[in-house]
């Protein structure tokens, strides 16, 4: 930031800043010609020069301090203090407090059931969740609250586990409708443990439970290496549901690659990744969970976008 101050004589104009453009910087219509000469501001002992005086400061813009962003803290802390709780959930003898409100944003199905739910006529009664573990649950509520993801989603032992706590963990938000869990647990399974090994068990994972990133890196992985998805224990597993693996191999043909070698028309939905389909939805306001079916469903029956 820059202070000046111009003067020829008594005239004296003042800005923090020149008005700059492509070629010169200053003010075109600073005084006129006819008011120079007319106004004794040329010196007469010195050749009629004229004198212009400027004042230069230069001062250091500093920058503006902002309070930081404690609305995650602040949301936990009402989880881990029970402070204004309106629900006690018991999840297999572990007690939680929450707020239904909360849950009802950030786990609609969750909050449905609260809300619905007939609680026990003594203080402080607890509602029972069933069939969860307490451990797992707690992380599904630390980031309904903080947006918050488990330590173990970055632990490599525990992601290639039989029964991974991640695995678990879309069971739980998907049960919960806690959609946003669900999706970037579901992008951290498709980035770290997609192998030949595991993708027929993971492709009937997905089937079960609308995972449509992780069923299509499945299909994809599978059509990279069939003779290693077939060798897999969870190939077994396939084999017992012969409609899947059907469809399974059918789409491992069709999906050799999802390379594209003409161009496509901007509607067409069926050949686009669930990635670009996602895209597409979140783009447009709407829902991104849900099978590719449904998916492509939602962009065929949204309104046109006139952008």
């Amino acid at each position: 930031l820059t202070n000046f101050t111009i003067r020829v004589g008594a005239w004296q104009r003042h800005a923090k800043e020149f008005r700059f453009d492509d070629t010169s910087s200053g003010w075109s219509d600073y005084i006129k010609r006819s008011d120079l000469l007319d106004g004794n501001y040329l010196s007469t002992n010195n050749g009629g020069t004229l004198t212009i005086e400027v004042d230069l400061q230069v001062v250091e813009e500093m920058p503006t301090w902002m309070p930081r962003d404690t609305l995650k803290e602040d949301f936990l802390n009402l989880l881990e203090t029970s402070k204004a709780a309106d629900v006690v959930l018991d999840v297999q003898g572990t007690t939680f407090h929450a707020h239904r409100a909360i849950l009802c944003a950030r786990a609609p199905v969750l909050g449905s059931i609260l809300l619905h739910q007939q609680v026990p006529n003594e203080e402080d009664a607890a509602i029972k969740i069933d069939g969860v573990d307490p451990k797992i649950f707690e992380v599904l509520l630390r980031f309904v609250y903080g947006n918050e993801m488990p330590a173990f989603a970055a632990d490599p032992a525990l992601l290639t586990s039989k029964k991974s706590p991640l695995l678990e963990l879309i069971e739980l938000a998907d049960r919960f409708g806690c959609s946003q869990l669900k999706l970037k647990v579901e992008s951290i399974l498709v980035d770290s443990v997609m192998y030949p090994e595991n993708a027929a068990e993971l492709f009937l994972f997905a089937e079960s439970h609308s995972c449509a990133l992780l069923r299509e890196a499945a299909l994809v992985t599978i059509s990279w290496n069939p003779s290693a998805v077939i060798g897999s224990a969870g190939w077994a597993t396939v084999r017992e549901s012969p409609s899947l693996e059907t469809e399974l191999l059918r789409l491992a043909l069709v999906n050799k690659t999802l390379k594209r070698t003409t161009p496509r028309a901007d509607n067409d939905f069926d050949n686009m990744s669930v990635s670009e389909l996602r895209d597409r939805l979140e783009r447009n306001g709407l829902e991104v969970d849900g099978t590719r079916q449904m998916l492509v469903a939602r962009l065929q029956n949204a309104p046109v976008n006139e952008e």
